[in-house]
């Protein structure tokens, strides 16, 4: 993977980094990263931010975000696509997903309450391949070693399951709110899965094709 940089944001920090930018990628955001609107949170997080060196005051009395704050702020703010990997189908919060936006990508990971820690890749890093390789990594560590990943945007969702048993994977894919998957293979490889997982990240919004 292309090099990265880390840097990590409590939950009334994000408030301010998401403030600073309302919409409906922002609101997406919150969700995400569990972060509750608090006017007394969002004084906290100025300040915090204000203090770390992480944002300054304007001219007329407002807040700036500078360095990789300003750069997380505009990539969650405007985020097109996320990408949310969980072990199993209802925990889709509290996960590391990948943010992807015309600012850039970042891979978001929680590290304990209300914290998050950031890691903004580099404009060159594949979003296919970040996903496939998580995704293979996942199953092959988890335990019953069943994957979803949910990547969606303001408007769609979709999701690609991949069941492990022993050396054996499985995978279907298809939108949440379809009643039956566009693609569904019972005995397949881990090559399998990761060439189709690619597809299914590059190809969307289009329909897979099987």
């Amino acid at each position: 993977m292309p090099d990265v940089e880390h840097t990590g944001f409590t939950a009334a920090e994000l408030e301010q980094l998401l403030a600073l930018r309302p919409g409906p990628s922002a609101i997406a955001m919150a969700t995400l990263l569990m972060v509750d609107t608090d006017d007394d949170a969002l004084l906290t997080g100025a300040a915090s931010l204000l203090n770390r060196g992480r944002a300054r005051v304007t001219p007329t009395g407002g807040i700036e975000l500078v360095g990789s704050a300003e750069r997380v702020s505009r990539i969650l703010t405007s985020a097109s696509r996320w990408t949310i990997f969980a072990v199993s189908a209802d925990d889709v919060t509290g996960n590391s997903f990948l943010v992807e936006s015309p600012e850039g990508k970042l891979i978001a990971e929680p590290r304990g309450p209300g914290i998050w820690w950031f890691l903004l890749l580099h404009p060159t890093a594949a979003a296919a391949q970040i996903v496939s390789l998580t995704a293979l990594e996942l199953a092959r560590d988890s335990d019953p070693g069943h994957v979803v990943v949910r990547t969606a945007s303001t408007t769609q969702a979709r999701s690609f399951n991949i069941g492990r048993t022993g050396e054996a994977f499985s995978f279907a894919a298809g939108d949440d709110d379809a009643s039956q998957p566009e693609i569904s293979v019972e005995y397949s490889s881990d090559d399998e899965v990761a060439e189709h997982l690619s597809e299914f990240i590059t190809g969307w919004p289009r329909p897979l094709v099987q």
